[in-house]
């Protein structure tokens, strides 16, 4: 239920304005490095934040799960492809920005996406690994696959990315769907207490609502003087 809510919201990732002017060809490339920045920085922090919970976990099948995540997303050994931050640096390095360059930019992002990144830190490190897992699958994993496949057919179309380019995009299709199954089984064991389903509920629109803005910073140079 939460998940088809979060779909069918106007916060969805499908349905943000940014998104949608990357599927119509009218987002800049400056305006898609700008936001490839971000998600370096979200991609390259992400599993220091779900180690945090790892450590929590009793449960060692769960465990396996998460482990088998974290190890693809640090070392992209079992997509043979690269690490998950790696790839987004290469998509970023397609659209013109040297890698060296997405790496440092990312160590002073704008407001909003540092916004995005401290919220999701403090969730890993301060609540409980369940709350971690489940928000950050239901409110973003389960919409980043449609998200990945929009990527994957408009990229080369209107911006000439190859395959190279595109690969963060094309190797989280099927990865975010075994996220998003690993998530339920993390959150299933809570879910029947009522102020669990209330944090769930509470924390998954909080950190749609700051996506929402951090995606909207790469258009910020369009309102400037």
């Amino acid at each position: 239920m939460l998940v088809d809510d979060a779909v069918a919201s106007d916060l969805s990732m499908i349905k943000h304005p940014f998104i949608a002017a990357v599927a119509a060809g009218t987002a800049s490339r400056d305006e898609l490095v700008e936001f490839g920045v971000g998600m370096y920085r979200l991609v390259l922090d992400a599993q220091r934040w779900t180690a945090a919970g790892y450590s929590q976990v009793d449960d060692q099948s769960i465990r396996a799960r998460m482990l088998n995540s974290m190890y693809e997303e640090e070392t992209g050994l079992l997509s043979g492809t690269a690490s998950h931050a790696a790839l987004v640096a290469e998509f970023v390095a397609a659209l013109g920005q040297p890698r060296e360059e997405t790496i440092a930019r990312s160590l002073e992002l704008k407001p909003h996406f540092q916004a995005c990144c401290d919220f999701q830190e403090f969730l890993g490190r301060c609540r409980p690994f369940w709350l971690y897992r489940g928000v950050t699958s239901l409110a973003g994993e389960a919409q980043f696959t449609d998200l990945c496949k929009l990527m994957v057919d408009v990229l080369p179309r209107h911006y000439g990315l190859d395959d190279n380019g595109v690969r963060f995009w094309s190797v989280h299709i099927p990865i975010d769907e075994e996220h998003t199954s690993t998530a339920v089984s993390v959150v299933g064991p809570f879910i029947h207490d009522p102020e669990a389903r209330r944090q769930l509920r509470q924390y998954m629109w909080l950190h749609m609502d700051m996506r929402y803005r951090a995606w909207l910073e790469p258009f910020a140079s369009r309102s400037a003087p």
